[in-house]
């Protein structure tokens, strides 16, 4: 060896050892920059790597980028590997040039692994940036047929990139299609993902909706979930089929272990939610709602209620929300009252529901009589069904909780507009407009405003209405203005 050139060596070796040290500065890059152009190829490699080392701690200059791409076209795989990896350093710190583009797509081609892994990851930092030419996706899509599984889950990373600033179509469909059946979990995930991807920028994934259904039978869980997200995005963009809930519910249906099957419950809540669902789901999820797992019982109701609220088996599933009502645990009860809210307020629900919703509001849990209370507040807004209601909406007007009696009084409200009201409801409105509950007394207001119609009011009535006139709040002010004309024009 040289000894001018064993002089460079051990300079540039001690530089590199003394960044992985953490010893370093500014001035570290000017010799390594220098040696970049070295008549010595693994000293070119060597200063491309600790150039590399430095960017990855914020020590970088853009003076490098020209040598290093140069370098691209090096006679030594090494050095064209490390320049690649150098080029990716700067470009994390957002310093690149387009003109490094063509140079790694052709050591995409390269059969060295090293330099091939290294153009490719140069590659995924840059599309990330936006920097990339069309050139570099059939690039990508030849990559994609490589057999080792790491360079193709990069490959994928780098289609979603280019997807996401416009540069794929539906040729990336095809080149993906293979790739979601008989490749590892991981490269089916990233597949299931990248198609995802290309459906959120509008790009038809018809193609591959079929093969997408299959994976929803992965063991694998992530590679599933990958899978049904994006499904669920072709779907936004018009594209799915309902065999896909069919094969979701016959999982649900078949599935003996509890993680599996929680899964599968989530997906069919998550097409619900996107408005995807089928009577199909209906058995399976019923099955769900006796679950030990609260979990599982929370997430089929919620499916069943969104598949009543489209109009799909409304009758049964108010059935089965009814029989919760009266037989299942605190925390499905709430949920059903929660449901039968819902339902009720679209003109879905029936006069069952109405007794165990008042068993109800002897639940000793606040949160419990507060759903029971608003369920039956929005079921009694055009049908009371009968007059035993007001006994016991009466009765939750005593409740402790502020949120039962604002519900409360507003079916009364409701109640009184259909003609069922009682001089006995007097005493506790007049409380409420005493209340120091604002919201309480506003509801307790709009409720009088019915019965002084019906002359269902007292002499304290009177008085309270009188004290509100002076309240701070003008909308209370207002109200109790209009009570006290109504009653005075009596």
């Amino acid at each position: 060896m040289h000894a001018d050139t064993e002089v460079r060596e051990k300079s540039v070796k001690a530089i590199s050892e003394l960044i992985d040290k953490g010893i370093y500065d500014t001035s570290t890059l000017e010799p390594l920059e220098k040696a970049l152009q070295d008549d010595v190829e693994y000293l070119r490699g060597h200063a491309a790597e600790a150039i590399y080392k430095l960017a990855q701690h914020d020590i970088y200059d853009s003076s490098s980028l020209e040598s290093l791409i140069s370098l691209l076209d090096d006679d030594d795989e090494y050095v064209r590997g490390t320049a690649s990896k150098a080029i990716r350093g700067l470009a994390e710190r957002k310093i690149y040039d387009l003109k490094s583009i063509e140079k790694l797509n052709k050591n995409l081609r390269n059969e060295d692994k090293f330099v091939k892994w290294n153009a490719l990851r140069a590659i995924e930092v840059l599309a990330k940036h936006g920097v990339c030419k069309p050139s570099t996706l059939e690039e990508i899509y030849h990559i994609l047929d490589d057999p080792d599984e790491e360079i193709k889950n990069v490959a994928l990373h780098i289609l979603r990139s280019m997807t996401r600033k416009g540069m794929t179509d539906e040729e990336a469909v095809e080149e993906i299609r293979n790739l979601l059946s008989g490749s590892s979990s991981e490269v089916k995930q990233n597949a299931a993902k990248t198609i995802e991807t290309l459906s959120k920028n509008k790009i038809d994934v018809s193609l591959v909706i079929g093969k997408l259904n299959r994976l929803l039978r992965e063991i694998d869980e992530k590679t599933c979930e990958a899978a049904a997200s994006a499904l669920i995005s072709a779907f936004e963009n018009g594209y799915y089929e309902r065999r896909t809930i069919k094969i979701l519910s016959k999982i649900l249906l078949d599935e003996d272990d509890k993680k599996r099957k929680k899964l599968m419950a989530k997906n069919l809540l998550n097409f619900a939610e996107k408005g995807l669902m089928d009577e199909a789901s209906l058995n399976p999820l019923n099955r769900l709602v006796d679950s030990s797992d609260e979990e599982l019982s929370k997430i089929a109701i919620k499916t069943m209620t969104l598949m009543a609220m489209n109009g799909i088996k409304s009758d049964k599933i108010v059935e089965i929300l009814n029989e919760t009502l009266e037989d299942g645990n605190k925390e499905t009860k709430k949920i059903s009252a929660r449901s039968i809210k819902k339902l009720a307020g679209m003109g879905i629900c029936n006069s069952e529901s109405i007794d165990p919703l008042f068993d109800l509001l002897k639940d000793e849990q606040d949160e419990v009589r507060e759903k029971a209370m608003e369920a039956i507040e929005f079921i009694t807004i055009e049908n009371a069904y009968d007059e035993s209601v007001l006994d016991n909406v009466i009765y939750a007007l005593q409740d402790k909780d502020k949120f039962v009696k604002i519900s409360a009084v507003s079916t009364l409200k409701h109640l009184a507009e259909q003609g069922i009201s009682a001089e006995e409801s007097v005493g506790y409105l007049n409380d409420f407009l005493r209340s120091e509950d604002k919201d309480l007394i506003e509801r307790t207001l709009v409720t009088f405003s019915v019965l002084a119609d019906q002359d269902i009011y007292n002499e304290k009535t009177i008085e309270c209405l009188h004290e509100l006139v002076d309240d701070p709040e003008y909308s209370i002010r207002k109200k109790a203005q209009n009570l006290i004309e109504i009653v005075e024009e009596k």
